[in-house]
């Protein structure tokens, strides 16, 4: 006996179960679907050699694009980490074809690359600025994020300040960091540390006009 077709109520119904068995089950289908396809797999090469145009034009067909993309967006959005170590391990198994692919890259946009970093620079600067700042500490002195960031939070070494420009003081010598000073003590401390005596020298010329400067709490 030929079965009745299913009115549309019934079939919405059917697809809303099968909706559910499925999100409840998904793990066990998952593992009979590759439990299957491990043992008819040369059936499905066979298959795919035979009909190679059909499933070309069925894959091509907008219903299937849109099937797949949606199917596609629902997985990515279920299951993030699943696909987020698969495309690093596809990375590291082609890892000189992607350095290439991304070398001539920017090869092919390094104007627009360009262009981008100064725009870039220019929307930025206080962050920019605060950012090298890091990296020639890290660079020139060895600190890290963390030991360039204590120091700065000390202020001036010499007058407490903390508004301003604030220096790195190291050792010319050594190379060692001594600690944080504003501009103005960094660029004063710079002519004490002169070695040609010049400090006693400021200090002879100002007692010498007479400056109200006070000299002598210096010696």
């Amino acid at each position: 006996m030929a079965r009745k077709p299913q009115t549309q109520e019934q079939k919405e119904v059917k697809a809303a179960y099968d909706k559910v068995y499925r999100a409840a089950n998904r793990q066990r289908i998952l593992e009979q679907a590759h439990e299957y396809y491990a043992t008819h797999k040369q059936e499905y090469a066979d298959y795919a050699k035979e009909n190679t145009e059909r499933i070309r034009l069925r894959n091509q067909s907008e219903h299937s694009r849109k099937k797949n993309s949606e199917r596609c967006r629902a997985y990515r959005t279920e299951h993030p980490d699943v696909i987020a170590a698969a495309n690093k391990a596809w990375v590291l198994r082609n890892l000189e074809h992607v350095k290439g692919n991304n070398k001539r890259w920017r090869e092919d946009h390094k104007d627009e690359i360009r262009a981008e970093h100064r725009e870039y620079r220019e929307n930025n600067k206080e962050y920019m600025a605060k950012r090298d700042r890091k990296n020639a500490a890290k660079r020139l002195y060895g600190l890290s994020v963390e030991e360039y960031e204590s120091v700065l939070a000390r202020g001036c070494e010499i007058c407490g300040t903390t508004e301003g420009r604030m220096c790195l003081d190291h050792d010319h010598a050594t190379g060692k960091v001594r600690g944080c000073l504003c501009f103005k003590c960094n660029l004063g401390l710079g002519q004490v540390e002169r070695p040609d005596n010049w400090i006693q020298k400021a200090i002879d010329y100002l007692e010498e006009y007479g400056s109200h400067f006070p000299v002598n709490s210096a010696r």
